[in-house]
Parts: structure tokens; C-alpha cells; sequence
């Protein structure tokens, strides 16, 4: 996964990550980018939605973009 342009996009070596899912990861990262450093973000989805992917997918970006600089 990319996150070119503040966008969110798969690569095509990793699970596939559905529609909304990838909606609400660029969502989150425009809400985390526009916001002040003190805001409380939270992500609610029902069981079986997809809660710890989406977490472990933005945190590989913000690891990744990290070790750019």
C-alpha cells in the first residue's frame, strides 16, 4: 500500500482491501492531516469489519513515510 498524494492505494501483493475500507483509510489520513496535533480520532465499524486491518494498514504507511525522511 501506497500513500502517494495523500491518497491510499494497494499494491498488488497485498490483501485486497475492500471499497469502504479503503475510503475510510483516506478519510482517516486527511482527518489526522488537517487536524491539530491534540484531536482524538475515533474508528468505529461493526464486528467483523475490518477494525484491525485498517489499523495495521495505516500504521505500515505512517512507518513507511517515517523511513522516507
Amino acid at each position: 500500500m501506497s500513500s502517494e498524494n495523500g491518497t491510499i492505494q494497494q499494491n498488488a501483493t497485498e490483501k485486497s482491501l475492500y471499497d469502504y475500507q479503503i475510503k475510510d483509510l483516506n478519510r482517516i489520513f486527511d482527518v489526522m492531516r488537517d487536524e491539530a496535533d491534540d484531536f482524538n480520532l475515533l474508528y468505529q465499524l461493526p464486528t467483523g469489519g475490518g477494525k484491525t486491518v485498517i489499523f495495521l494498514k495505516s500504521l505500515g504507511v505512517m512507518l513507511s513515510s517515517i523511513r522516507k525522511k
